[in-house]
């Protein structure tokens, strides 16, 4: 088996209830407990809106040559519920799916792609109502380079490290990555900022004069100057 051509077995499937507690979650509230890691950049961006937030293990791909084939092969093997994830390097001329594609990843119940690269067909891709992301849209098909690529391997994408079975969570603000490893503390830092935000709404609604002292103190703290 050489390195770069090469397709290896799918990562165990995560716990479900795992994997449904983590799509209630926002992905601004999961980067920002994280510290802004495991976040792809704003570039890779819904296709279609509006988006329902999914989460799912991923199905990585890489396809550094744009191997269709290769991208084939991991959307025909897709588990239900998997989240596929394909790094073609940003390439920005060769297409790498249009709807049949994702209609066929759908069919198989997959929850969300994502492509570091460019797809077509937002129309009808919208009309299925699949979660697709990508770094663009073109129209025209790319050649596409020979069958090369890897199946099932950690990736880069947006960014970010990708390996295979990480849990990806898309809404419409964005993509997080949460190793598996680490989901249960995830959420419970995740769970206890969501309090935080809480307080604060409610604090906001009780009225902004609180509010102003905090800030003005904060503000002094850091040596401003404040009228007499």
């Amino acid at each position: 088996m050489s390195l770069g051509s090469r397709i290896l077995p799918p990562a165990p499937a995560p716990d479900p209830d795992l994997v449904k507690r983590l799509a209630q979650v926002r992905t601004t509230d999961l980067s920002d407990v994280m510290g802004g890691s495991y976040t792809m950049t704003g570039q890779i961006a819904p296709v279609h809106r509006p988006v329902t937030r999914v989460a799912g293990p991923a199905l990585t791909v890489s396809v550094p040559t744009n191997s269709e084939f290769l991208i084939k092969y991991a959307l025909n093997t897709a588990r239900a519920g998997d989240i596929v994830v394909v790094n073609a390097v940003g390439n920005m001329t060769s297409v790498l799916a249009g709807s049949n594609m994702m209609r066929g990843l759908l069919n198989r119940g997959g929850a969300a792609a994502i492509f570091d690269g460019v797809v077509r067909d937002v129309d009808e891709i919208a009309e299925d109502g699949l979660p697709v992301f990508a770094r663009g849209v073109a129209c025209a098909e790319g050649p596409c380079g020979p069958d090369q690529g890897e199946v099932n391997v950690p990736i880069a994408c947006g960014g970010t490290v990708v390996s295979p079975g990480d849990i990806v969570v898309v809404d419409e603000e964005g993509i997080v990555v949460v190793p598996v490893a680490f989901a249960e503390e995830v959420l419970e830092k995740a769970h206890a900022l969501e309090a935080k935000h809480d307080a604060a709404q409610a604090s906001l609604r009780q009225g902004t004069q609180a509010n102003i002292a905090k800030i003005e103190e904060t503000l002094r703290a850091a040596g401003i100057d404040f009228p007499d």
